[in-house]
């Protein structure tokens, strides 16, 4: 096996010695002042758009992360590897980093222990480790509240997926807080929006947590799009700022829906999980009808959903462009009955008790705007 461990001087060099080889090879990159290592991966030549450690950066966005702090180099240490001895030799390497250097290495920029969160409590706008070490950075807390900034609000659900971050900050009751926050804001006259940088945007509010690397991030995107910062919140410091705010209760009649369409019960379809035979299959009708949909032919965009759910095709996003559609034809009733389908989706085959809350809440939320609509068509009709 082939065996390298050589600096380069620039990016020239790098790619002139890398263009001979045709298999994966494990690279790593350092501090040039300490020759501390930073990141540690392996790619290959033949795939050069993307990374291949799983979810680890690519080297050029290392490299451009560290570059404001510090001067960076890059070497080779392996190649001529099959993907699966780079993934071992990448894998052992960055145990020997750590184990030297006693700190996580670049590509782990990752959530802190969920032990620091509790119950009810905004946590702090956290840094990693990483980032302390070589960016001098610091926790900072969120915004403080200011309910002039409540107008329009955007609120942002990442890191839904995490268990053990939700538990710690919900004690699985994500939905009673998203719901409450939902009404009180509707009660003091906020408008909540799909788009994170709209130009009427006012303040984000964060349902978990979130980093400092990328709250920096999105507020530099935030100035670039509408050339502002935009104050950040958290769901729990906005829920004890409005703790005065009475919530009316609106219990509107649902009305009864007929939908009218061919879709076959969902008792009868297999859920299939990606990977299994078949789902690439179900997966292409889906996209099949997306182009149908964006062309503008909303029947036919529909027939491939339906062809795609039959075979067990039920991910959220068929659910999202199934609601589009019907929206666009402004079918009402079968927008309602498949989000409510996809409540009992969720519920069947989600294994994750808090994005079932988080999709639960949406869904009904949505519901209920759809049911407004669906009301006021009635009524034209009528008169």
């Amino acid at each position: 096996m082939d065996e390298v461990y050589k600096d380069f001087l620039n990016d020239e060099e790098f790619e002139n010695f890398i263009s001979q080889y045709n298999k994966c090879y494990v690279y790593e990159l350092f501090v040039k002042e300490t020759g501390e290592i930073f990141h540690v991966g392996y790619y290959s030549a033949e795939n050069n758009d993307e990374p291949l450690d799983s979810g680890a950066s690519d080297p050029e966005r290392m490299i451009k992360l560290m570059s404001p702090y510090h001067e960076t180099g890059i070497r080779v240490i392996k190649t001529g590897l099959t993907e699966a001895k780079a993934d071992y030799f990448t894998r052992k390497r960055i145990k020997e980093v750590e184990s030297n250097n006693m700190l996580r290495i670049g590509e782990n920029i990752t959530i802190p222990g969920y032990e620091t969160c509790e119950v009810g409590v905004a946590p702090k706008i956290y840094v990693s480790a990483f980032e302390r070490h070589y960016f001098g950075k610091e926790t900072r807390e969120f915004d403080r509240v200011d309910i002039s900034s409540l107008k329009t609000v955007y609120l942002d659900t990442g890191y839904m997926y995490h268990n053990e971050l939700m538990a710690a900050l919900f004690d699985n009751r994500y939905e009673e807080y998203y719901n409450t926050l939902v009404s009180k804001l509707e009660a003091i006259g906020a408008k909540i929006v799909k788009n994170k940088f709209a130009k009427s945007i006012t303040a984000w509010v964060y349902m978990a947590k979130i980093g400092l690397h990328e709250y920096e991030k999105e507020q530099n995107r935030a100035i670039n799009k509408i050339g502002r910062n935009v104050p950040t919140y958290h769901i729990f410091d906005v829920l004890e700022k409005l703790k005065d705010v009475s919530i009316v209760e609106q219990d509107e009649e649902v009305p009864e829906i007929h939908p009218a369409h061919s879709r076959c019960s969902l008792s009868m379809i297999t859920k299939l999980e990606w990977g299994m035979p078949g789902y690439r299959e179900a997966q292409e009708l889906y996209w099949k009808g997306e182009t149908c949909r964006t062309n503008g032919n909303i029947t036919e965009a529909i027939s491939f959903y339906d062809q795609a759910r039959e075979n067990g095709f039920l991910e959220y996003y068929l659910y999202d462009s199934y609601a589009k559609a019907y929206r666009k034809i402004k079918d009402y009733d079968n927008e309602i009955a498949i989000l409510q389908e996809h409540i009992e989706v969720v519920k069947m085959f989600h294994s994750n008790s808090h994005a079932m809350d988080l999709k639960a809440a949406e869904n009904k939320e949505r519901i209920a705007k759809v049911v407004k609509l669906l009301v006021k068509s009635r009524q034209c009709k009528s008169e």
